[in-house]
């Protein structure tokens, strides 16, 4: 593929890159805010929230403006929601599966997964993510009971403003190949689905930090705004339930 070229051509300038970002990148915390609670009046729904960053909420100060608010509340619509979130900064898909695995007792509906950008930052290649989509998506069925597992697409990374080119080009071009795989693991698997959200940010490549609101993202120019995450949640809680009703009709 041309972007493993362009990192042979190019791997010390991108280990360079990397490392300068990594120093010089605003840091901002996770959302502060209850990790669990209920919400609604309805059919009971019991729905898990996991994974990384921006799972977390990174890039707002409180959850009710984050993911885990905006799908609950548009969830509740219809269901009496019983939620949980299990997120961490910097956790790729084999932290979240060896974290599930310390959880003990707990039963969700529905799990809205939030991974892959950590991954793509790592040296694991496409195929071996694939199979830790498999192992996530069986401890999520057996060991949690769930009967919907969403997975978020990876975000376009081509489009971060934090990141410097060409290093910004190839994680772009990394994280595509990682949402074809999971786009094809998605499609074979049994109750499992994706949510995109590559269609709600801009497809110009900002060039530079000044740009990051423009691109419905945080100051830092890695993680959502509110906006995205209200997007984000809403897209989300449309797909749950429509598929809460198809399975109620089946």
């Amino acid at each position: 593929m041309s972007h493993y070229l362009v990192l042979l051509l190019l791997a010390p300038l991108l280990a360079l890159q990397g490392i300068y970002v990594r120093r010089t990148s605003l840091v901002l915390p996770e959302a502060a805010g209850e990790r669990s609670g209920s919400i609604g009046k309805g059919e009971k729904l019991k729905v898990l929230i996991a994974g990384d960053s921006a799972a977390a909420g990174v890039g707002v100060d409180k959850q009710d403006r984050a993911l885990t608010g905006y799908l609950t509340r548009e969830l509740a619509k219809d269901h009496c929601v019983t939620w949980a979130l299990i997120a961490k900064s910097g956790s790729n898909t084999q932290d979240l599966i060896k974290h599930l695995s310390k959880v003990k007792g707990e039963k969700f509906d529905v799990v809205l997964l939030s991974l892959g950008v950590n991954d793509v930052l790592t040296p694991l290649s496409a195929s071996k993510w694939q199979g830790q989509l498999g192992r996530l998506t069986q401890v999520l069925h057996h060991d949690f009971g769930a009967k919907q597992v969403w997975f978020t697409s990876v975000p376009p990374m081509e489009r971060f403003p934090l990141l410097p080119q060409p290093l910004r080009w190839f994680l772009g071009r990394r994280a595509q190949e990682f949402n074809r795989v999971l786009a094809s693991y998605v499609e074979q698997a049994e109750c499992c689905g994706l949510v995109d959200l590559s269609v709600h940010l801009p497809k110009q490549e900002p060039d530079s930090i000044k740009c990051a609101k423009v691109s419905a993202m945080a100051a830092d120019g890695f993680h959502p705004d509110e906006s995205l995450y209200q997007l984000w949640g809403s897209s989300a809680a449309r797909v749950i339930d429509k598929q809460i009703k198809l399975n109620s009709v089946a």
